[in-house]
């Protein structure tokens, strides 16, 4: 615990000697303790973040040429008029369910699909795995 005693004894101490000279003995005799804290400091900062559980949809919609996106959203309806305004010929839904935690159910399809993968969230998913994905995701 620091004393008023310590309070004085360092406040003489910074009127006499230069914060340079203060500040490398400090370092000096405790830059173990400094590297121990700076690196549990920049552990922290590095850290995931914890993400919410969303409720919502994914999603399986098929633009024109045959591509296939594997998205997600709160509001389904919302997202594909959205997506339809982007396109100059309008996609078609293929398949949709709902889910408690739609950014991990994306995540797992976008992996068990990823040698389909064109770019991002869209593939070139075989029309036989197409109906499994209708059957499998209710």
């Amino acid at each position: 615990m620091l004393t008023d005693e310590h309070k004085k004894i360092i406040d003489n101490l910074l009127k006499k000697v230069p914060n340079e000279e203060l500040a490398e003995y400090i370092y000096s005799k405790y830059k173990e303790e400094f590297r121990i804290r700076n690196s549990c400091f920049q552990d922290i900062q590095k850290s995931p973040k914890k993400i919410k559980k969303q409720e919502g949809f994914v999603y399986f919609l098929k633009e024109h040429s045959g591509k296939i996106k594997i998205g997600k959203t709160k509001n389904l309806n919302k997202r594909i008029f959205h997506l339809g305004i982007k396109f100059p010929i309008e996609p078609v839904l293929i398949h949709s369910f709902k889910t408690t935690d739609i950014t991990r159910s994306e995540k797992e399809l976008h992996e068990k699909y990823k040698k389909y993968r064109l770019n991002g969230e869209w593939f070139n998913i075989p029309k036989k795995e197409l109906e499994k994905i209708k059957t499998s995701y209710q």
